[in-house]
């Protein structure tokens, strides 16, 4: 991050953030924020980047925010896009995502990936396969 950026996000943070601390709980590891809502670390793509679980009794929603922004991460998870602070850690939390997706039949939420953006991730060899909501046969779980 080049120093022009760390200043703009620096300076937006202290004058923003203080009105706010009352109201702000630091997350260490994954939490339920309100029930059914899992916050998730996703460190990587910004040191402290979270990911969202919505989970009911039938069925589960893993929104994976901007730590997978394109399909192709999911055949090349170390691939690196510009936006990642730190590659190696970026690449980790890429497949621990992705393998949970897979393990728990989650649909997921992509919103970079192209329309809809909503679909399922399965394992494909050493990577994962995406089959977007309503091109494949079978459905994605709503929450």
């Amino acid at each position: 991050m080049n120093d022009h950026v760390k200043e703009l996000l620096t300076n937006f943070a202290r004058n923003n953030l203080p009105p706010l601390e009352e109201h702000i709980e630091l997350l260490d590891g994954e939490k339920e924020v309100v029930p059914g809502v899992f916050a998730i670390p996703a460190p990587g793509y910004t040191p402290e980047h979270l990911a969202v679980v919505v989970s009911s009794p039938h069925a589960q929603l893993l929104h994976m925010v901007d730590s997978v922004l394109h399909p192709m991460n999911l055949e090349h998870p170390a691939w690196r896009n510009v936006f990642d602070l730190n590659e190696d850690t970026a690449a980790t939390t890429r497949r621990q995502l992705l393998d949970r997706a897979a393990a728990d039949e989650a649909s997921v939420l992509a919103y970079h990936f192209p329309f809809p953006g909503l679909g399922q991730v399965t394992n494909h060899g050493n990577a994962w396969r995406w089959e977007a909501a309503g091109q494949s046969s079978e459905k994605c779980n709503v929450v």
